[in-house]
Order: C-alpha cells, then sequence, then structure tokens
C-alpha cells in the first residue's frame, strides 16, 4: 500500500521544489489548502536526515490526497 509521500529515487529529474540543505536532521510540513471555497485539506510531514553528497526526493501523491 501506497501512502501520499513515497520516496523517489531518481534525484536528477528536474521538477517540483528544489532546495539545497547543509548536512543535518529536518522536518517538513507540507499544507494542502484549496484555493477558495472548503475542499480538501491535508498536512503531510515527515523527516529528512542530509548526509554529505547524499539526495533526498519526497514525492507527494495528490491522487490519494484528494481520494481522502
Amino acid at each position: 500500500m501506497e501512502t501520499p509521500t513515497d520516496s523517489v529515487p531518481n534525484c536528477d529529474m528536474n521538477y517540483g521544489l528544489t532546495e539545497e540543505l547543509e548536512v543535518g536532521k529536518y522536518n517538513y510540513k507540507v499544507e494542502i489548502r484549496p484555493v477558495q471555497g472548503t475542499g480538501c485539506t491535508k498536512d503531510i510531514t515527515g523527516d529528512l536526515d542530509i548526509t554529505e553528497g547524499d539526495c533526498e526526493t519526497v514525492f507527494i501523491n495528490y491522487n490519494e490526497v484528494f481520494a481522502n
């Protein structure tokens, strides 16, 4: 079973948001809100452990987010 946040192994893709981070541990939070009205709202949180020369990518499956 997939979850809304699954790792994507290809860090060479040029899509989404890109951020260079120092080595360390980080927490992230993605807030999904409707542009207007009262639609689907969802908060997705997770952790990243960045090591020297490493690349981490987080995939958010919006189809699963909006299916709930």
